[in-house]
C-alpha cells in the first residue's frame, strides 16, 4: 500500500475490529473499518485517507470475518458475530436483541450479553485475582479441596484441586461396600491473565507442558517443596494419581494452540469459555450490567 505512504497491519485492525465491537449491537461493516483505521492511524479524527485504505482491505478483513466465524462454528460453543442474512455489509453481534415474544430466547441473549461483559472484565482482573477464579471454578465444580499457589516459585502450577469420588452426591462410590471408594482425581492447572488480543500460542502450550512432566517426574510429588503450597493434607499427591492437566487464559488460541493442546491431553478453557461458564452457573441471575457482575463477582471469589 505504498500510495497511502504508511504500512497497514490488517492483523491490528482486525483486532481492533473485534475491540470495538459491542456484541448487544449491529453494525455497518464500512462503518466499523473506519472506526478502526481512524482509531489506529489517525488518533480516532477523520482523514480523506480513511476511505482509500478501507477500500483496499475490506476484502482481507472480511475473509478474516468469515475464518473467525468459521472456526468458531468449529471450536466453540456459541459465535460472537454474524453477517446478516438480509444485507452482506452488516455484521450482527451474537447478543444483538432481535424482536421476540419468546422469553427464553431473551433470557439466553441477557445470560449471552453478560458473557460478553464478563470477557472484558476478566482482562481487569489482577493477575493473581485470576488465579482465584481459577481455584473457585474447580470449587463450584465439586472439588472438595481446591488451592492456588504463590505468586513466587510456582513451578509453572497456579491452581489445584482435587475430586474426591466417594464424597460425590449420588455417586456409586459413596456406598459402603463400594470398590475404590477412596480414589480421587486431581486437576492441576496454569492461569493466563492475558488482554483479548494477547493469543495464546503454542509455545505457551509446550511450556506448560514441561511444568508438567518436571512435577510429574519430581521425586515424591513433593508439591509443598516444589510449589511452594502450604497446608496440603499429608500423601496429597501420589505418584500414579490421576491427574488433568488444565490451561486457563482470559484471551484466546491459536487454532494451532489449541489443536497442540487437545493433542497432548491438556484441557484449554479460554475468556470466552470461562465467562460463558460464569453467566450459565454462579452469576445467572445477574442483570446485563457490568458494574453489577463485577459485584457479583466479587462476592463469589469470597464465598
Amino acid at each position: 500500500m505504498e500510495k497511502h505512504r504508511r504500512v497497514i497491519d490488517t492483523g491490528r485492525i482486525f483486532f481492533e475490529v473485534k475491540s470495538i465491537f459491542d456484541y448487544r449491537k449491529s453494525y455497518h461493516f464500512d462503518n466499523l473499518l473506519r472506526k478502526s483505521i481512524a482509531s489506529l492511524y489517525f488518533e480516532g479524527g477523520y482523514n480523506p485517507e480513511v476511505d482509500d485504505i478501507l477500500q483496499s482491505i475490506k476484502p482481507i478483513i472480511r475473509r478474516k470475518i468469515n475464518e473467525e466465524i468459521s472456526n468458531y462454528n468449529k471450536y466453540k460453543s456459541y459465535l460472537r458475530f454474524y453477517w446478516s442474512p438480509e444485507d452482506e455489509d452488516i455484521l450482527i453481534g451474537s447478543a444483538c436483541p432481535l424482536p421476540t415474544d419468546d422469553k427464553v430466547d431473551l433470557k439466553n441473549k441477557e445470560i449471552l450479553g453478560n458473557a460478553f461483559l464478563l470477557e472484558s472484565i476478566l482482562t481487569e482482573l489482577e493477575p493473581d485475582i485470576f488465579e482465584v477464579l481459577c481455584k473457585q471454578t474447580l470449587k463450584e465444580l465439586g472439588c472438595q479441596f481446591t488451592g492456588k499457589t504463590r505468586t513466587t516459585a510456582d513451578g509453572g502450577v497456579d491452581f489445584f484441586g482435587t475430586l474426591i469420588l466417594h464424597e460425590i452426591k449420588d455417586s456409586p462410590f459413596t456406598r459402603k461396600i463400594g470398590l475404590i471408594h477412596n480414589a480421587k482425581v486431581h486437576f492441576i492447572g496454569q492461569a493466563k491473565r492475558y488482554a483479548l488480543t494477547n493469543a495464546i500460542a503454542p509455545q505457551h502450550i509446550r511450556e506448560f507442558l514441561g511444568s508438567a512432566l518436571l512435577l510429574e517426574f519430581t521425586q515424591g510429588w513433593n508439591l509443598q517443596k516444589e510449589l511452594a503450597i502450604e497446608n496440603l493434607p499429608p500423601k496429597y499427591l501420589m505418584p500414579k494419581d490421576p491427574v488433568i492437566w488444565l490451561f486457563f487464559s482470559t484471551s484466546f488460541a491459536t487454532i494451532n494452540a489449541r489443536n497442540l493442546a487437545n493433542s497432548l491431553g491438556i484441557y484449554f478453557q479460554d475468556g470466552e469459555d470461562i465467562s460463558r461458564w460464569l453467566a450459565l452457573n454462579p452469576l445467572s441471575k445477574c442483570n446485563q450490567d457490568k458494574n453489577e457482575l463485577y459485584f457479583e463477582l466479587t462476592k463469589w471469589l469470597a464465598s
